[in-house]
């Protein structure tokens, strides 16, 4: 069987990359709620997305420093709906984090994302799973595709 490699260090030093830009506070949108539950600025949040493959974090906090909690992907076709199930309505079927983002709201936290767009799009997923094995013990709502520590 034939060993294909790839430039593990070339590889990393663009995760790396990314990881300060998405995990970067200066790149946080926080969205701004009017209870009981209306988003009142996801448009503008969502349309800079829209019909882009992106890589995305959302962040919560409690007046402290914020803290990021949630990283997922999605692709071009895709990334204004998932961003909308998150924090505005979801589908049942769907995996979206809207309940724990209501129920963060209601606790007085607030919420916000970044997001990276990412090219070429295959690159999303490997980014995503990267991410979130290296923050894993900080990234509380997902649950898939953590390494378990002993």
């Amino acid at each position: 069987m034939k060993n294909i490699e790839f430039d593990r260090e070339e590889i990393e030093g663009i995760f790396h990359s990314a990881e300060s830009s998405l995990f970067s506070e200066s790149s946080i949108h926080w969205l701004n709620y009017d209870l009981p539950f209306t988003c009142m600025n996801i448009s503008e949040v969502i349309d800079q997305v829209k019909n882009l493959p992106i890589v995305y974090c959302i962040w919560i906090s409690d007046g402290l420093e914020p803290r990021p909690i949630y990283v997922e992907h999605s692709s071009a076709s895709l990334s204004r709906q998932r961003l909308f199930n998150h924090f505005v309505d979801k589908h049942v079927k769907t995996g979206a984090k809207l309940e724990k983002v209501k129920e963060a709201l209601l606790n007085g936290k607030r919420i916000g994302i970044s997001f990276l767009r990412i090219e070429p799009d295959y690159m999303r997923k490997p980014l995503e799973e990267w991410l979130i094995s290296r923050n894993s013990d900080k990234l509380v709502w997902n649950i898939h595709g953590k390494l378990k520590r002993r």
